[in-house]
């Protein structure tokens, strides 16, 4: 089985349903960010940097975080962010938290797919707790 696939169902057993007919990653070329849609996300992605496993693993924490973005975010989501207003926008203080519970769930989505182990699953969420706690800019600028 694809890895992506594992992903996909491991992130669906999550939430228990889902809510397409049919769900598309898009690969757009070289680059680093991805945005989500309901039945799709767009990934900049070329495939060269996958010459080891860690370079892997970052891959599949990023498809499955913006995977997982079509549940939080695009339909569990701060009142504000919906139904969105394209003409003036869209704002909320809420978002950390929304970010911040998909890369928690990114981690677990690739542990629970069966392409990581606990223990990578544990030094992804340790490097991210190390970088905000290293990062001074904590100390002058909130989350929020």
């Amino acid at each position: 089985m694809s890895r992506l696939k594992k992903i996909t169902e491991a992130a669906s057993a999550i939430i228990g349903e889902v809510p397409f007919d049919s769900y598309t990653f898009i690969a757009i070329g070289p680059g680093r960010g991805g945005i989500e849609h309901l039945n799709n996300t767009t990934v900049s992605f070329d495939g060269n940097t996958l010459n080891d496993e860690v370079s892997v693993n970052r891959m599949m924490n990023f498809l499955a975080h913006e995977y997982f973005h079509h549940y939080n975010v695009k339909r569990i989501r701060p009142f504000e962010l919906g139904p969105f207003d394209y003409e003036k926008g869209s704002r909320t203080n809420m978002l950390w938290l929304s970010e911040g519970l998909t890369v928690y769930y990114e981690y677990l989505i690739v542990k629970r797919a069966g392409l990581a182990d606990e223990g990578t699953l544990l030094a992804n969420l340790e490097k991210n707790i190390n970088a905000h706690e290293n990062n001074p800019g904590r100390f002058h600028q909130p989350a929020v």
